[in-house]
């Protein structure tokens, strides 16, 4: 028996050639000598793949006559019949019928008998319900073939049509208009009870509406919503698949298993978390990787995955920017679902299959009951696949538990259960079998990996399908079983942060009304609420320990269910670990959004804070400026005070007259720092200008003629703007893209391919290259995308609509090359100016554009993604103007630079001279490495200037209060 009997070893046992008893007879080919294969290879190949050709025309006659469903020859075998001895019986045991050929498929693509499971080596049939086989023509998994958005989609209306187990609905639409769908999985009577579901989750969210006795009650009645999310990453292809025929399994199958997770859990599925990026991977797959098989021969992943960020709309939970983002959250405050899990793939960072518990250092700000779920549900899950003897199965040793901003935090930020899985990846989309060596250390046997994977194996798309679906089956099922205690401890947590909030220290966060960027002070409390933590305005002032609160100023009180999250966004971050360890940390240390946002905000001790008056904020919060200048204003002067939106301020102004002032300026109100903004009233549309001022922020003040006349001033035109990006690494210059966007300031986007093309002068005043990524060389950046994969295009054509978005190139491969380095040179020598952020500046640094800069590598200095302290060195530098002395800087592993001894180079900001003083907020080892370095140079190069900036000011569209850093060199981009 097989996956039809409960004896899940029998089918194990099966000869001497697929015993596990001894796992290694010939290590250097040992799957493809283990494995019968059908696919003969083609000529010329490596050496297993002729060995198993040998082996293969040794097979008996009934194998070599067999049916094949992959046409071609293939380096690599894509069939395989260990299924034959066993054969295909006609029913389960339980009496649903089975789909022969389906099955047959299904067990030939899947390389050996202990990469599947008995819950997911056949195919049921059922009755009037249209199964993936049916409608697509093959079963899911075979090899070769991925399929785009309208075919998931057209399948999942099919199936809704076809079974009353199924509803499909839309929830969103993303950037280039493909809707977000979910798939609504359960039994008719609880599919049925939707609203009352949904209802009842929102009571249990909030137990300050919701009694024990009430909360007691829906725990007893209630089934319980469980989120899966796939393919959130694009080039991570299998997850999608297997939701197609996880969801007709669940539509029609009598398994008892099956049937006991319809009577208490209602699936929600998004399949495809990224349909912008998915189409595009697909598209990519099909017109530039079809024929590949070994890694070593893969060109790179399509260079943009969806339309702004690739692997990075993994860790938008936090800034929220993204639509994929925005609805899912809309998804949680609708549902309030208890669980959620996304699917992954990952390479090399795993053997097979993955739970996700964290190694630790764990979030601190989150329940600890929920930390103790993770391991309660993986170490369920892991035991589950082991039992059916599936090696490569581990938990614990793949991320740590701290960065609160990937997606599936979203349940762990909001008291519920947030995990995630990787599977071993089909890498680089690449759908074929082919034969895959894990790193040595992901094959130990350790006590997270008591059953350690292969050193060698044939793997297919077919077994990531799998273990996944094999994973979800078992996460279901725990959640069924596990039922009442699921939505019990969810209610428990939200009790927990309410009850903590009303008891412990801090009560409240207070972000005053006063705040010297008033605008960037909305937007902060803004995107507070957009999390759904509640907000109210004082309506009465009040002194505490710990500071004063003014009527309308924003108190976030902590005694709400969202306590948590609104303190952990709040507070300074203090990462607990030192030493090397802290390098590989994913996702980031700090996120502390009062210095993000440049803003001030304190915490209030003293539990009185909650007895202030104060209304809920249920609206968009504006702060507006004040209008100080009188009828007679000969100017009329503002000051942006480094606002993260001064750059669309200038551009709202358009046309009109605009300078800057490069000394103060004496008003009836005081006096302007230097940095204003003057406009000549007579040569303004008065009542606009006052409409912007109060829409920005910023406070007009009305100077004398007398008083500007003996002040240097400087005209501010408008720049025209060059986003230069690579091929090799769109990911940072789509959140520079999407800023740039958010605030609808034109510019265009030019590849590195273009730039030999020169003429940059002559189109543009600023370039603005971003980030390119943790630890790249400046020769990286030259070389680009390796010119052997050449050419590559990445064109929109009929064939390829998805290509070409946002930009495109009949070849990505090369890079910049010499010539492309010679035209930013030239460009700077005209009189342009040249921006790099991060490590984007080791290209002029490493290529010796300037010759007063240089890189120096740290010994023991380890910034992981933290806050640290800079300090304005250079006042009168356009660079710092609205900046105060110091300045949150976000900084994650470099670049670091020194100026060259004994040449001069502008120094506007440099880090903190007390190496102490260098945390603001995260971790940082040994700081003393980095005090008093460099934080931004300044080079004079002929007539222009290069910009280059030590750390990333617009890492993922976070630190909003460095914008304005970048905002300020382009705005006086021939004034500096």
């Amino acid at each position: 028996m097989w996956a039809l009997s409960r004896n899940t070893l029998a089918h194990r046992r099966m000869g001497p050639s697929l015993s596990r008893v001894k796992k290694f007879p010939a290590p250097q080919i040992q799957d493809a000598v283990m494995s019968r294969c059908v696919s003969p290879p083609v000529r010329g190949a490596a050496l297993a793949a002729t060995l198993v050709v040998a082996l293969c025309l040794l097979l008996p006659p009934g194998v070599a006559a067999q049916q094949r469903t992959v046409s071609g020859d293939h380096p690599v075998p894509q069939e395989f019949d260990w299924y034959l001895e066993r054969g295909i019986p006609q029913a389960t045991e339980w009496g649903t019928v089975i789909d022969q050929e389906a099955t047959r498929q299904i067990l030939s693509w899947t390389t050996k008998p202990e990469f599947t499971s008995p819950l997911v080596d056949y195919l049921p049939v059922g009755d009037g319900v249209v199964s993936p086989s049916e409608h697509f023509g093959q079963a899911v998994g075979m090899p070769g073939h991925l399929r785009g958005v309208e075919a998931h989609y057209g399948y999942y209306r099919a199936l809704a049509a076809s079974s009353e187990r199924v509803n499909v609905v839309t929830f969103g639409e993303s950037e280039e208009g493909n809707d977000f769908v979910l798939v609504q999985i359960g039994s008719p009577e609880n599919l049925a009870r939707l609203d009352e579901i949904r209802d009842g989750h929102q009571a249990l969210a909030d137990p300050r509406r919701t009694s024990p006795e009430e909360a007691r009650a829906l725990i007893r009645d209630l089934p319980t919503v469980f989120m899966l999310s796939t393919s959130l990453h694009s080039p991570e292809t299998a997850g999608s698949e297997t939701s197609l025929e996880l969801a007709y399994r669940m539509a029609v199958a009598e398994h008892p298993m099956v049937q006991r997770i319809l009577d208490d859990v209602v699936l929600f599925l998004v399949p495809l978390v990224d349909p912008d990026g998915h189409d595009r991977m697909v598209d990519w797959y099909h017109r530039n990787a079809h024929s590949v098989y070994d890694d070593a021969d893969a060109p790179p992943n399509s260079p943009y995955w969806g339309y702004y960020v690739g692997h990075d709309n993994n860790r938008n939970a936090l800034q929220l920017y993204l639509n994929l983002t925005r609805a899912m959250l809309d998804l949680f405050q609708e549902w309030r679902h208890p669980i959620s899990m996304d699917i992954h793939e990952a390479g090399d960072a795993t053997t097979y299959h993955y739970f996700s518990t964290g190694t630790g250092p764990y979030n601190e700000y989150i329940d600890p009951i929920t930390i103790k779920e993770w391991q309660w549900m993986a170490n369920y899950e892991s035991a589950a696949l082991e039992r059916y003897g599936m090696p490569g199965v581990f938990v614990h040793d793949f991320y740590d538990g701290w960065f609160p901003g990937y997606l599936f935090w979203i349940t762990n930020n909001r008291n519920a259960i947030g995990r995630f899985t990787e599977t071993w990846a089909q890498f680089r989309s690449l759908p074929w079998t082919r034969i895959r060596e894990p790193r040595p250390e992901m094959i130990t046997r350790e006590w997270f990996r008591p059953n350690p994977g292969y050193p060698r194996a044939h793997w297919s798309f077919r077994n990531v399908i799998n273990y996944m679906q094999s994973g979800i089956l078992h996460s279901l099922y725990w959640t069924a079983v596990n039922r009442e205690e699921v939505l019990e401890q969810f209610w428990v947590k939200s009790v927990n942060a309410v009850e903590r909030g009303r008891e412990e220290a801090p009560f409240a966060w207070i972000v005053p009304r006063d705040q010297l960027r008033p605008a960037d002070a909305a937007g902060m409390v803004n995107l507070i609420r957009r999390h759904g933590i509640e907000v109210h305005e004082a309506r009465e002032g009040g002194t505490f320990d710990g500071g004063s609160v003014a009527a309308g100023d924003f108190v976030i009180r902590l005694d709400q269910p969202y306590r948590n999250l609104a303190h952990m966004l709040m507070d300074v971050q203090r990462y607990p670990s030192e030493g090397e360890e802290v390098a590989y940390i994913r996702g980031g240390m700090a996120w502390t959004f009062p210095l993000m946002h440049n803003v001030r905000a304190w915490s209030v001790d003293d539990p009185r804070v909650q007895s202030l008056a104060m209304e809920e904020v249920l609206d968009e919060v504006t702060l507006e400026g004040e209008i100080l200048a009188g009828a007679g204003a000969q100017w009329l002067a503002v000051h942006p005070r480094a606002s993260a939106r001064s750059l669309r301020a200038r551009f709202e102004l358009g046309d009109m007259p605009v300078e800057v002032a490069r000394a103060p300026l004496t008003t009836r109100h005081g006096e302007l720092p230097t940095g204003a903004w003057l406009l000549p009233a007579e040569a303004v549309d008065r009542a606009r200008v006052e409409g912007w001022a109060r829409e920005f922020g910023y406070d007009l003040h009305g100077v004398a003629a007398a008083a500007v006349e003996g002040v240097d001033r400087s005209p501010m035109p408008l720049p025209r703007i060059a986003l230069l990006h690579t091929w090799r690494e769109t990911r940072d210059s789509g959140a520079v893209r999407y800023a740039l966007n958010h605030l609808e300031i034109p510019y265009t986007l030019v590849a590195e391919t273009e730039l030999r093309e020169g003429g940059l002068r002559d189109r543009f005043d600023v370039i603005l290259f971003p980030e390119q990524g943790r630890n790249t060389t400046g020769r990286q950046i030259f070389e680009g995308v390796d010119d052997r994969f050449g050419p590559l295009p990445y064109t929109q054509t009929a064939e390829w609509p998805r290509h070409g978005i946002p930009n495109g190139a009949e070849d990505i491969t090369g890079g910049m090359g010499f010539d492309g380095l010679r035209e930013i040179e030239a460009f700077v020598e005209a009189g342009g100016t040249f921006i790099s952020l991060g490590s984007a500046s080791r290209l002029p640094v490493e290529y010796s554009l300037t010759r007063r800069a240089r890189l120096f590598e740290p010994g023991g200095l380890i910034v992981p993604g933290s806050i640290l302290r800079g300090e304005v060195t250079d006042p009168s530098s356009p660079i710092t103007w609205g900046y105060d002395g110091e300045i949150p800087l976000w900084h994650k592993f470099g670049p670091y630079l020194e100026t060259v001894p004994g040449r001069d180079v502008g120094t506007p900001v440099r880090w903190t001279a007390a190496g102490e003083d260098l945390f603001m907020s995260g971790v940082v080892v040994e700081p003393g490495e980095l005090a008093g370095r460099p934080a931004i140079m300044d080079h004079p190069m002929g007539a222009g200037h290069l910009v280059l900036f030590g750390f990333n000011p617009m890492h993922r569209y976070q630190p909003h209060g460095n914008f304005a850093l970048v905002w300020n060199a382009i705005l006086h981009w021939d004034a500096l």
